[in-house]
């Protein structure tokens, strides 16, 4: 039985709301459903019932809660008292890390990550791809969450990638492309192409620019624009904009439409550790195994 699936489900109890719990854990919506009915299939019974005012709990739920109280409770005395026994104090793992954490489900992976090996304290330094890279360039026993900038990094021992994400249009929903289950690049000739600004997203902006060049297209910088102003931006000016699924997620409402592009260049998701010494401090390579193993489905 995984101790995070239960520690969801008294998160939840103690919240009442799905988003209320996600938030509290730092992770989605829909990977706290699945941690639920992760726990739900193993114990073979209903335990939440969701209801237009939040959820409540079944019969077998308010049966399970001392039980997992006892059992979320022993596990943590279990493993304070063996980090004891190995007489080691908690040491701390900087993590630099891109502001995207949440739009790819990272967050369920850094909370196991210090529920199972709690004598590691995670600091998490949210910056630019970029600056992710200097920074651990600076400190050789850190580890790095970014987009995969593609080229030999000679900072980098190893990457494992976390998460894989494709190119999407976003659209006004009555545009002619809304209609669309996907487009190419070469659909967007002549058309206004909003992208990040240098300032707002560097990373995102030189991969932008990039995917646009290769098709002759010309992107227009709004400098100061986020995804949480996205759909105005397109509402209004009737535009159309560039961006990673994922995160083109967050900025989802009823006035556009998202739209795959399958000629554009995928990127993905990684964690990197340092070349120096044996590639990392002893704390990133555990960091970097419990990655390698941690199911992200």
């Amino acid at each position: 039985m995984e101790i995070f699936n239960l520690i969801c489900f008294l998160t939840l109890v103690e919240n009442g709301h799905f988003y209320k719990a996600a938030d509290e854990l730092y992770i989605s919506q829909s990977a706290l459903s699945r941690h639920i009915q992760s726990l739900e299939k193993e114990l073979n019974v209903k335990l939440i019932i969701r209801t237009p005012a939040g959820v409540e709990l079944s019969d077998a739920g308010r049966a399970f809660i001392p039980y997992a109280k006892t059992i979320t409770q022993e596990h943590s005395r279990m493993m304070n008292a063996v980090a004891e026994l190995k007489g080691s104090r908690r040491r701390t793992l900087n993590i630099y890390a891109f502001s995207y954490l949440t739009a790819y489900g990272l967050q369920s992976m850094l909370a196991e990550f210090e529920n199972d090996n709690p004598d590691i304290a995670l600091n998490i330094v949210e910056t630019e791809t970029d600056i992710c890279l200097d920074m651990l360039a600076e400190d050789p026993g850190a580890v790095a969450i970014t987009y995969d900038p593609m080229e030999p990094d000679p900072v980098c021992s190893d990457r494992i990638e976390l998460a894989a994400d494709h190119i999407t249009v976003i659209a006004r929903y009555d545009s002619d492309l809304a209609s669309c289950q996907e487009i190419s690049m070469r659909a967007l000739k002549n058309r206004r192409i909003q992208i990040f600004s240098r300032e707002s997203s560097p990373f995102l902006n030189s991969f932008l620019s990039a995917q646009c060049q290769r098709f002759d297209l010309v992107p227009d910088e709004k400098a100061g624009m986020w995804y949480t102003t996205l759909s105005g931006v397109i509402s209004r000016y009737n535009t159309v904009s560039l961006l990673p699924s994922k995160i083109a997620e967050l900025a989802k409402s009823p006035d556009v439409r998202i739209i795959p592009v399958y000629d554009a260049q995928p990127l993905s998701v990684v964690v990197s550790v340092h070349r120096g010494g044996e590639g990392g401090s002893r704390e990133a390579l555990r960091f970097l195994d419990f990655a390698r193993r941690f199911d992200r489905a």
